[in-house]
């Protein structure tokens, strides 16, 4: 059995631009966490003890080196990458300083950073490996426990895995444990819409989960609301069982590329 390395911490205001990145250390087995805020950030340093941190300086740059600094006396202290806009006139002094392993000017090479935070961490003797392929997993959220059921029992026997949430706050506190491939949303949800969960999703995740909508909604206003927050595939109910299969496929073979 392969050991499993120590996560690494990716916090960027926006995500989308470390895609390549990210999916490169993945598929060597690297476990990458993300935050999209300083407060975030924190929460990660507490919650997985990352042994390596990326960090853009458009997190917060107001708080940049106060969260370095409190990295910086964790336990275990995460080696730290910087991304800056440009680069500043004491570039070597602030490295020192802080205690940066690296610091790099935006756009950087997804490659360099590839090969430095894998070279560290086998510097560390952590190990990794690229993970057994499992079949997709698929969240579905609806606060219809026989919609829930159903979609279980399809996407079950088509062979992808489920996560099934009859709430937001399952589903948003269920992406701590397991990272689905793709989701199926209601709108109609208790305690906020699917579209606001839709915008957590895509914003946790940085945009690599797709979204299919299934809902009772059928308004050109729901739609283009929808579609503005990035959902691949619009479905209403009730729907037949051979549309969502081809929805989700769809969808995951179009992230793929």
């Amino acid at each position: 059995m392969s050991l499993k390395t120590a996560p690494v911490l990716l916090a960027a205001r926006r995500l989308d631009p470390f895609h390549e990145l990210r999916s490169r250390l993945e598929s060597v087995g690297v476990q990458v966490v993300t935050a999209v805020t300083t407060g975030e950030a924190l929460d990660r340093l507490r919650e997985e003890s990352p042994h390596l941190a990326l960090l853009n300086h458009d997190l917060d740059p107001n708080s940049a080196a106060s969260l370095m600094i409190t990295m910086r006396h964790s336990v275990p202290a995460p080696e730290i990458l910087l991304l800056s806009d440009g680069p500043p006139e004491a570039e070597e002094m602030i490295r020192a300083s802080l205690g940066l392993l690296y610091y790099g000017v935006k756009p950087d090479d997804p490659g360099v950073l590839f090969d430095l935070i894998t070279t560290t961490l086998k510097s560390k003797h952590l190990q990794f490996s690229a993970p057994a392929r499992e079949s997709p997993l698929v969240m579905c959220v609806d606060d219809d426990t026989l919609q829930l059921s159903a979609l279980n029992r399809i996407l079950t026997r088509h062979g992808y895995r489920v996560l099934s949430c009859e709430s937001p706050v399952r589903a948003m506190s269920s992406l701590h444990e397991m990272q689905p491939d793709a989701a199926i949303v209601d709108i109609m949800l208790p305690g906020s819409s699917g579209i606001e969960l839709v915008e957590k999703l895509r914003r946790r995740s940085g945009g690599r989960i797709p979204v299919v909508m299934l809902t009772a909604l059928n308004s050109d206003a729901s739609r283009k609301a929808a579609r503005d927050r990035g959902v691949v595939r619009y479905l209403t109910k009730p729907c037949p069982d051979r549309e969502v299969l081809e929805a989700v496929e769809s969808s995951l073979a179009e992230s793929e590329r």
